[in-house]
């Protein structure tokens, strides 16, 4: 699976997924540093990638406009060490691959990874 690591993760992600058969791109890799959440969105959709992020926005912004793409995993961890993400990265990419690859966001919590499809319906609409 491609992914996208967003520019607020390590680059020492990558290493891991890769030898797991993924296929990541760095932010920076790419020259998005300092661009719009949007146009991240749209290259993850256009090339078919999951974004991995500590960001938000990205998740706000897909469940609102109700997209069934791009997947997102989505890292709630706060001061942890890059061998402590990477770990938690490797177990949501074994766990979830499946599901990031129709369309979910994952999120990674201190000991608990969640999953949930896309897209996100809810009852009440959000401006």
């Amino acid at each position: 699976m491609k992914t996208l690591l967003d520019i607020n993760v390590t680059p020492l992600a990558g290493a891991p997924l890769r030898e797991m058969g993924h296929d990541p791109t760095h932010a920076r890799e790419i020259d998005m540093d300092g661009r719009p959440d949007t146009d991240l969105c749209d290259w993850a959709i256009t090339n078919q990638a999951a974004i991995v992020t500590f960001d938000a926005d990205y998740v706000t912004f897909v469940a609102t406009q109700r997209l069934t793409l791009p997947s997102m995993v989505h890292v709630r961890l706060r001061r942890s060490a890059p061998a402590m993400l990477i770990e938690s990265l490797v177990e949501a990419f074994r766990t979830w691959s499946q599901a990031l690859s129709a369309g979910a966001i994952v999120t990674i919590r201190h000991g608990r990874i969640a999953c949930r499809r896309l897209p996100i319906v809810t009852n009440i609409d959000i401006e």
